[in-house]
């Protein structure tokens, strides 16, 4: 998935920050809704670092995994605003609305992985017989584009698009919270320094 040994070395070296300190927020939390809310961020930073060294690993239970993760957050965000789980006031909504997308991100990931291995099974068989395998094109990645109404719908560049613009968002917020000390104890900007390395792994490993 990202080809570059550095890269791929410090992206790992992230996702298990990621994974660590998710495992801490999850055990340290007293609202059951924010640890099955830094539970969630657990999983997807272990099934990340799975993909990205190439681990062995059920895929389909993985896409409806986080399929229902991201229906978990929407749902928070939408239907219950004020609970426990952090998603009172717009700050609090627009952050579990992300951390949705983040889980249908991962759900994603994981479907490519299915698309492409049955691309490459049907370009084999096709190859075999001398003909042309047409349709989903599979490209380096993991991921896949498909004609849609004439044009190239490319997912891998929508993720990278969209984690760029968060990966702002976040920093930004970060650097807020440190130059001014507004809204932040040392666990908040600790937080916002974890949802900011969660979306440059993101943006790497679509972009990859």
């Amino acid at each position: 998935m990202v080809d570059n040994v550095v890269l791929r070395a410090a992206v790992a070296v992230l996702l298990l920050a990621a994974l660590a300190y998710s495992l801490v927020r999850a055990a340290g939390s007293a609202s059951r809704y924010a640890r099955v809310d830094f539970g969630l961020k657990s999983l997807m930073s272990a099934t990340m670092l799975a993909m990205l060294l190439g681990a062995a690993w059920p895929v389909a239970p993985t896409v409806v995994v986080f399929a229902a993760a991201a229906w978990w957050f929407a749902i928070q965000a939408t239907v219950h605003p004020s609970s426990r789980a952090g998603c009172a006031g717009r700050a609090g909504r627009a952050t579990c609305v992300y951390h949705g997308v983040m889980m249908a991100a991962t759900a994603v990931m994981a479907a490519s992985m299915l698309t492409v291995g049955g691309v490459a099974a049907a370009a084999s068989a096709v190859a075999a017989t001398d003909s042309e395998l047409t349709g989903v094109h599979a490209r380096h990645g993991g991921g896949w584009s498909l004609p849609v109404g004439g044009f190239t719908f490319d997912p891998g560049l929508l993720g990278t698009v969209f984690f760029a613009v968060a990966g702002g968002w976040w920093a930004i917020r970060l650097l807020r919270s440190a130059r001014t000390g507004h809204g932040g104890t040392g666990l908040h900007r600790a937080d916002l320094a974890a949802e900011l390395a969660g979306a440059a792994t993101m943006l790497v490993m679509f972009a990859a």
